[in-house]
Parts: C-alpha cells; sequence; structure tokens
C-alpha cells in the first residue's frame, strides 16, 4: 500500500506539472479564457484588464458572442463559424470588435476548440481570447503611410522599386505603369533579366552603380538610363537606391 500510495502521489505531481506548463504556455498566447454551452450560449469568461477593457460592464452570461451589444462579428466571418461549430470543428482566430466607453474601436481574436464528456457527447466550446487592437492600429496606420507615399510618389512622377540579386527578381510599383506602360498593379517580375529592360548603350554605366553600390564604395547608387516600355519604344528615367 505504502509504494502504491507513492505512486499516485507522483502522479498526482506530474499531472500538476503538466497543468502548469499547459497553462504558462497558454498564457504566452492568450489574454483571456472563455466557455460556452452546447448552444453556443457563454457559461464563463475569465477576468482582467482585456476583459474588463472589451466588455466593460456588459452583460456576457447566457449570450452567444454576436449577439453581445456592440459587438461585431462580419456576417461571412460569422456564416463560416456557424458552418464550423455546426459540425462541431475547432475555430481559429475569429475577429471580434467594439467600442469601448470611449468610442475607441476595440479588436479581440477568439479561437475554440469543442468539449465533450465521457460519453462523447457535445458540450459545447472551450477557448482563448487576444486582444489585437494595437496590431490592428498599427496596421492601419501603415496602409495609410503606404497610401500617402504612393499618391506622393505619383503625383511627383516617381516610381518605387525593388531588385533582389540573389533571386534576380525586379519588384515594380503601380507608378511604373505611367512609365512604362505596363499594367497598374504592383508586383514581382521574376525571371526577368535587368539587363533585358535598360538600353545597351545605358548598360554599363548602371552595371557601375550596381557593382559600386555591392562592394561598398557607394551607399547611394544613382544613373539616367534608358528603360523599355511595353510598346518597345525607350524612355529615360533617372534610377537612384
Amino acid at each position: 500500500m505504502h509504494v502504491r500510495a507513492r505512486r499516485v502521489a507522483r502522479a498526482l505531481e506530474e499531472a500538476k506539472k503538466s497543468e502548469r506548463r499547459f497553462r504558462d504556455l497558454t498564457e504566452l498566447s492568450a489574454d483571456w479564457f472563455w466557455e460556452t454551452d452546447a448552444d453556443s450560449r457563454i457559461t464563463w469568461i475569465s477576468g482582467g484588464a482585456p476583459v474588463a477593457t472589451f466588455f466593460g460592464g456588459t452583460p456576457t452570461y447566457g449570450m452567444r458572442f454576436w449577439e453581445i451589444p456592440g459587438v461585431q462579428v462580419e456576417s461571412r466571418v460569422l456564416d463560416a463559424l456557424l458552418e464550423r461549430t455546426g459540425e462541431h470543428l475547432p475555430f481559429f482566430d475569429l475577429e471580434i470588435t467594439r467600442a469601448d466607453e470611449r468610442g475607441a474601436r476595440q479588436v479581440h481574436i477568439i479561437s475554440g476548440q469543442c468539449r465533450k464528456d465521457r460519453q462523447g457527447r457535445f458540450l459545447g466550446y472551450r477557448g482563448v481570447g487576444r486582444d489585437v487592437t494595437e496590431q490592428r492600429r498599427a496596421e492601419g496606420a501603415l496602409a495609410e503611410a503606404k497610401e500617402r507615399l504612393e499618391l506622393a510618389v505619383g503625383g511627383a512622377n516617381l516610381a518605387e522599386w525593388d531588385y533582389d540579386l540573389e533571386s534576380n527578381a525586379i519588384y515594380l510599383g503601380s507608378e511604373w505603369a505611367g512609365l512604362l506602360g505596363r499594367r497598374p498593379v504592383a508586383g514581382i517580375m521574376s525571371g526577368v533579366d535587368v539587363n533585358d529592360l535598360v538600353h545597351p548603350d545605358d548598360r554599363p554605366a548602371v552595371r557601375n552603380e550596381l557593382v559600386a553600390g555591392l562592394k561598398g564604395r557607394k551607399t547611394m547608387c544613382e544613373v539616367e538610363c534608358r528603360v523599355r516600355t511595353a510598346d518597345g519604344a525607350w524612355r529615360w528615367v533617372h534610377a537612384k537606391g
């Protein structure tokens, strides 16, 4: 009996260690936790600042996430969610939004896994939530900055480019449409030799600037050259990078 008691004690200790590991790892990627019943109604939400900031004093228990006053979920996303939960499948990174008490838009994402009893009967979902408000704001600010830059570049008759030596791929911004008559869609022209775009008489100058930059003799390379347009004509450009 004494040996058996020690084995039970060791098993319990290992179980506690496993639980602590699970909680530690989960908390690294989650700000809050939740559970629902078989009808998708919330039965438990953990506390903490993220929950208080997002939901405030709004009642949540007994409600579905998308039924909570002020919470918004895109209709197409909600349709996909209902399809997955209807089949008791896990779902990931469902984005829900809500304005806080000051009117600022808060964005959280939730992921869930179905839970069942020992007989395999569906009990509902259990999952995690994470505050991605700052991330979405940063993404929005970056998109706005990019749009402003593109407008400024377009108004100044400038065009963005990027050349990857290793893959020999050229990235052309959408502004190149006006310069070269190409499609007004930014993208990578892979497998295209840079020399094919430059007039043969101007290739030595372009090559010299490129070599000077690669060898560290210049931090800014600059050259004027003719580049081929979509209709086969040549157009002078001032390239700097």
